[in-house]
């Protein structure tokens, strides 16, 4: 599934053309109300059984069932300074990443996701087989990020009270 907001940082053409193209065996779940000059470059691509363009989800707990039931979230942009919000929705749920590889996805997402080049087809098609393949070793470094990461906003939201009870 790829939450997508349509914002021209998003590789929804790349994404749409290379998960066309694979065979990667599951469908990919674009959310998010598409762009028209997006929708028309796209075209054919999107309405094959392999790309699903769901739209806008208005009901978040929609949103969030449909999220909770993918395999994995793909968290992409072609940004190297910039972080999806899908990458946190994912983690907030343990869901596996594939991830665009860039300078502020790393940084944060460390070794948890399975990474691919945003202009490289190859690439993403071995970043999805790879996560397939090691379906249950991504996952578990997916629970040690989240574990880790709400321990260290625990830690700060402790130092937060204790700065402001004073």
């Amino acid at each position: 599934m790829y939450p997508a907001s349509w914002h021209p940082d998003e590789p929804i053409e790349f994404l749409v053309e290379a998960w066309t193209s694979s065979s990667i065996p599951i469908p990919l779940v674009i959310t998010g109300r598409p762009r028209q000059q997006i929708l028309r470059k796209i075209g054919e691509r999107s309405q094959s059984r392999k790309v699903i363009l769901s739209g806008y989800i208005e009901n978040y707990e929609k949103y969030l069932c449909l999220l909770s039931r993918a395999l994995f979230v793909v968290s992409a942009t072609t940004s190297n300074f910039d972080m999806q919000c899908s990458a946190y929705e994912a983690l907030a749920l343990v869901k596996p990443i594939v991830a665009s590889n860039g300078f502020a996805i790393r940084s944060v997402l460390r070794d948890a996701p399975v990474y691919f080049n945003y202009y490289d087809k190859e690439s993403l098609h071995k970043a999805v087989s790879s996560l397939l393949k090691n379906y249950d070793n991504v996952l578990g470094r997916t629970i040690m990020l989240t574990k880790s990461l709400k321990e260290k906003i625990e830690r700060q939201i402790e130092t937060l009270l204790s700065t402001l009870k004073g």
